[in-house]
């Protein structure tokens, strides 16, 4: 007896949802926002022997391999869902170890602040108060001796 194979394939997506709203003069306050999950469902154009081609609204659709670990679309909604939770996980594994660099740059930072024997800090040159990176300052906002 064959396998049934799957019409659709499915991908949990996260959502920023902004959240405002219209003043008495008709302009848009924004008060906050708040994740959202979003489950896509995306319609098989084609069953090939290694997967399948889903209409993901790009011209020929996307190719979704049965043999790659990571899918871009899952067969079952559960598996769409566990997929969602390993990316999630990935990008915090990710995103802390960014968090961990940027620490440890900020404290090597402020370590030769603080020591005032250091050779760059000692050596370097003041850039001039009148120029700026984006060109000369405008004449209000110039300081006054």
């Amino acid at each position: 007896m064959a396998t049934e194979l799957p019409t659709s394939y499915f991908r949990y997506e996260e959502v920023l949802v902004g959240e405002g709203y219209t003043d008495q003069w008709g302009e848009y306050v924004h008060t906050g926002s708040h994740v959202r999950l979003q489950l896509r469902e995306y319609k098989v154009l084609k069953h090939t022997p290694k997967g399948a081609r889903i209409d993901d609204y790009t011209p020929g659709g996307r190719f979704v391999s049965r043999e790659w670990n990571k899918q871009w679309a899952c067969p079952t909604v559960e598996e769409a869902r566990l997929s969602f939770i390993a990316r999630k996980r990935r990008q915090a594994r990710i995103l802390e170890a960014r968090l961990r660099q940027a620490q440890v740059a900020m404290e090597l930072a402020e370590q030769r602040l603080a020591s005032s024997g250091d050779k760059y800090l000692r050596d370097r040159k003041p850039l001039p108060t009148s120029v700026g990176w984006l060109g000369p300052r405008p004449s209000w906002a110039r300081e006054t001796a």
